[in-house]
């Protein structure tokens, strides 16, 4: 008797949060109207947790509503928190990610351009995110799911970036040097070069040193995994000439840049070192 009881509780309960689902939604909705992002994003939450209870159209306003409070919330925490705040929202830009290509994929076009605003912001936050867990994965290595989810971000990026024609040569170099951690050098090969082609199309204001060390590790991967000896050749020859161009942009800037022109002249010169090293090596 008394478990038939229980059991009737637990039905009437069930009943009771699925109702309140559609509820939430309408909640989540006056909070985002409002511009609170952070009640926003907890009502849908809510909303969602019985994503059964709610219509095709609730569950798409849910899923828009906390996809695209998460995107704004999770770029001001990256973007502009503290060390504590970027580490307590790194999940948000993923999820944010999947609830709006959810939304993307299921809706006939009226949406699209609600979604699609939010990725060039969201982009970023999951470039900013991937970079925190891959950190975190360099303090914690017996962890390897923090591997599995910055590769996860970082590929949400790229796809964000792929969408919106709007690719970021950081987010391949950042993904295939973690391919490279963990030992995929065919993937990390690809993305290094794609990271390298993007750096050379795009147009710049400020100078970028960055190619230095993404050339680096290409040479380094093609001539030591793949004894591919001429194809790292190419590349140090190429990773000169950029770092060269990039160079001449800090010079033009030396005014404006101050006592920070002296920061790319040293690391100019280390990159330079380095790279001479490793030709010296691949040659003998």
């Amino acid at each position: 008797m008394r478990s038939k009881i229980f059991f009737t509780i637990i039905i009437i309960s069930v009943s009771v949060i699925a109702a309140a689902q559609p509820n939430n939604v309408n909640l989540a909705n006056m909070a985002w109207e409002k511009g609170n992002l952070e009640r926003a994003m907890s009502y849908a939450s809510e909303a969602l947790q019985a994503a059964e209870a709610l219509t095709h159209e609730q569950l798409l306003k849910a899923r828009l509503i906390r996809g695209k409070a998460g995107a704004r919330l999770s770029y001001d925490a990256l973007v502009k928190g503290t060390d504590e705040e970027m580490r307590a929202n790194r999940h948000i830009p993923l999820q944010a990610y999947h609830d709006l290509k959810f939304v993307l994929d299921s809706d006939i076009g009226d949406l699209k351009n609600e979604v699609t605003a939010e990725f060039t912001k969201l982009s970023h936050a999951l470039l900013l995110s991937g970079s925190d867990f891959d950190n975190a994965f360099t303090e914690n290595s017996d962890d390897s799911s923090l591997i599995q989810q910055s590769i996860e971000n970082y590929s949400a990026s790229i796809e964000l970036g792929q969408m919106t024609g709007n690719e970021k040569y950081k987010t391949y170099y950042y993904r295939g040097d973690v391919l490279l951690m963990i030992k995929e050098y065919d993937m990390a090969v690809v993305d290094f070069k794609k990271a390298m082609d993007l750096f050379a199309a795009a147009q710049r204001k400020t100078a970028d040193l960055g190619i230095g060390d993404l050339g680096y590790r290409l040479a380094y991967t093609l001539a030591g995994v793949f004894n591919e000896k001429n194809g790292a050749l190419d590349v140090i020859e190429k990773t000169r000439k950029l770092m060269k161009t990039e160079m001449e942009r800090a010079e033009s800037l030396k005014e404006k840049l101050g006592e920070r022109y002296n920061d790319y002249v040293e690391e100019f010169d280390l990159l330079t070192t380095d790279l001479d090293k490793l030709e010296i090596s691949i040659k003998k």
